[in-house]
């Protein structure tokens, strides 16, 4: 039987995300958490440094993967990303996050974004994949990790790092499925409330 979250995946990945900005190509869709347990945080960064230095203005070429996603943003420009390679930094990120955050202290947060900012692009889409797969990632974990990745959320939103819209976008996601899912998940819409 599928997991949830997979579906959930499966169900906005193949639909949602595509008509969202018109995806030029498709990627397969795994699952994604048991890879991105595989990717330490400093390979994740030296993949971004790696991909940075093959970006021009309006385009990123991922030269590692055949399979890059080419995205035409709602503001017309276009920006390539690796849709499988942004899930697997997001669940990463997550996952070093929600181990390492404090009330004590702001650091956590401040490395979070940092690390968000090195491998997120101004692509809409790519902004709205990540918004989907924070929430996905912590539906099924301790209401402490939603609250924490709410405070994220909120700090990406307040510091520009993830726009409005992209935001609005990947929560609508997330809403659309959440009612397939309510048998696996009977408390999903607590669960979503938690962390906005």
């Amino acid at each position: 039987r599928e997991n949830a979250l997979q579906s959930l995946r499966k169900a906005t990945t193949g639909s949602e995300v595509n008509t969202l900005a018109n995806v030029a190509g498709t990627t397969s869709i795994r699952n994604y958490r048991e890879d991105s347990r595989n990717i330490s945080h400093e390979q994740s960064r030296n993949e971004s440094d790696a991909q940075l230095s093959n970006t021009s203005s309006s385009v990123r070429v991922d030269k590692t993967y055949n399979h890059s996603t080419t995205i035409i943003n709602q503001d017309l420009s276009n920006t390539t990303f690796d849709e499988e390679k942004t899930i697997a930094r997001v669940h990463a990120l997550i996952e070093k996050y929600t181990e390492n955050y404090s009330n004590l202290t702001d650091r956590p947060v401040k490395e979070a974004l940092e690390d968000l900012v090195a491998f997120s692009t101004r692509s809409f889409d790519q902004q709205a994949i990540i918004v989907r797969e924070v929430f996905t990632n912590v539906l099924d974990a301790k209401p402490r990790a939603r609250r924490v990745v709410g405070d994220l959320l909120d700090a990406a939103h307040n510091e520009n790092i993830i726009s409005e819209k992209a935001f609005l976008a990947g929560v609508k996601m997330i809403i659309e499925a959440a009612p397939d899912y309510t048998v696996d998940i009977p408390l999903i819409w607590q669960y979503i409330g938690e962390i906005i």
